[in-house]
């Protein structure tokens, strides 16, 4: 995901009034409206944008273990079934499966 001025000005300031454009880091193409809140610098944008561009980033290594987890059969649901069935006696396997597959996602996306 590529982070742009709209998504710096949501976080800075959700409740202003502003439009763009366009989805862009063109401070020409900001047209800024509140009368409250004054509207934010270039410089601050820019660093806002850098900012978290630099968060999405790191945490695209836990986007990518859920995305594994739910190919790979580990879901919530049979992750519930496994507690359960580990618990009562049933089938304790289906839980050790689980934290095999776990453990191979961990591994498979570290992280940074």
């Amino acid at each position: 995901m590529t982070i742009y001025y709209t998504d710096a000005l949501l976080a800075l300031h959700p409740d202003a009034k502003w439009s763009m454009r366009s989805n862009s880091v063109d401070y020409e193409l900001l047209s800024w409206q509140d009368e409250i809140e004054p509207k934010p610098t270039k410089e601050v944008l820019d660093l806002t944008v850098v900012t978290l561009q630099t968060e999405w980033d790191l945490t695209q290594y836990s986007r990518d273990r859920e995305t594994a987890y739910n190919q790979r059969g580990s879901t919530i649901q049979n992750l519930s079934v496994a507690i359960v069935e580990s618990m009562d006696g049933s089938d304790p396997q289906k839980l050790i499966d689980l934290q095999v597959i776990r453990a191979q996602v961990k591994q498979d996306f570290p992280k940074p």
